[in-house]
């Protein structure tokens, strides 16, 4: 059984990359599933549950901003970094002036969501008393703003404020628009397989503000 939740996620900037673009950084224009997820997890991190985003909700109008970001273009191996921090090599390094590259990003800035979320437990523990126990302590981590990790939009570059939301159902900007088609966005991996990660992708459609996650078809 799922415990559900309504938290607001509001900040300067966000970046939810589309993965079709292979060079430059270009965000969708609502957030993934995925990073919502992985947001509510910087708040409340635990490894028998699991985060799923039912639906969420646009509150300010969706707004870009082009930037020029200096990154690199190649980054130290892990396995050679393990072997240097047992005494079995040199630590490897990256030339910060020869890797470094210039590439184009198009975030989004001046977000704010409302996100509807539940959690459910997946170690096979599940009991009334033990979702009672998580739920006291998100809602508390939500009122206090206590946090595993700083919660994030996408990348660690955009982090985030949050809280619960008590308001109802959410107005904003987009509250008497109709049904938009936003295409296919990134949902998550399918991992299954253990041998092949597959994305997933589902149809986006914002209607009064509101973009439909849960029971949505996955392609």
């Amino acid at each position: 059984m799922a415990q559900g939740f309504m938290v607001r996620l509001r900040g300067p900037m966000a970046l939810f990359t589309r993965p079709e673009f292979k060079v430059e950084r270009y965000s969708y224009d609502v957030p993934t599933p995925s990073a919502l997820a992985g947001a509510l997890a910087s708040i409340y991190l635990h490894p028998g549950i699991e985060w799923q985003v039912e639906r969420y909700w646009v509150l300010n109008e969706i707004r870009r901003q082009s930037v020029a970001v200096k990154e690199v273009s190649s980054k130290a191996s892990s396995a050679k970094v393990l072997q240097a921090a047992k005494g079995k090599g040199p630590m490897p390094r990256v030339g910060v002036g020869e890797a470094r590259q210039i590439r184009c990003t198009s975030r989004l800035v001046d977000v704010d969501y409302v996100v509807q979320c539940r959690f459910s437990i997946t170690d096979g523990t599940d009991s009334r008393a033990k979702r009672a126990k998580i739920a006291s302590i998100v809602d508390r981590r939500l009122r206090r703003g206590q946090c595993y990790q700083q919660p994030y939009l996408g990348v660690r570059e955009h982090p985030c404020s949050f809280s619960a939301w008590e308001g109802g159902v959410p107005e904003g900007h987009y509250s008497q628009c109709g049904p938009v088609d936003l295409g296919l966005v990134f949902c998550g991996m399918d991992r299954t397989d253990p041998a092949v990660d597959r994305p997933r992708f589902f149809r986006a459609v914002m209607d009064r503000g509101c973009v439909e996650v849960a029971g949505r078809e996955v392609v």
